[in-house]
């Protein structure tokens, strides 16, 4: 199974970041093009925890589970 790894420009972005909220972005975006790449092997360890954490966090902020119901 291939590791999907940041580059070190992407380290370096995220390092600069002018906050930690533009940080959390730089790897969300890290994180939803390995999701969209359509190689499965690609959403795995780490990239699958930003991805649980960050649909986890948006139905929350979305009205929750009274959404679902």
């Amino acid at each position: 199974m291939p590791r999907l790894v940041l580059t070190e420009a992407q380290k370096q972005a995220i390092r600069q970041a002018q906050s930690p909220e533009a940080a959390c972005h730089l790897v969300c975006d890290v994180a939803d093009d390995a999701f969209f790449s359509g190689n499965p092997d690609d959403v795995a360890g780490w990239i699958r925890d930003v991805l649980c954490v960050e649909t986890f966090f948006g139905a929350m902020c979305d009205g929750g589970v009274v959404t679902l119901v």
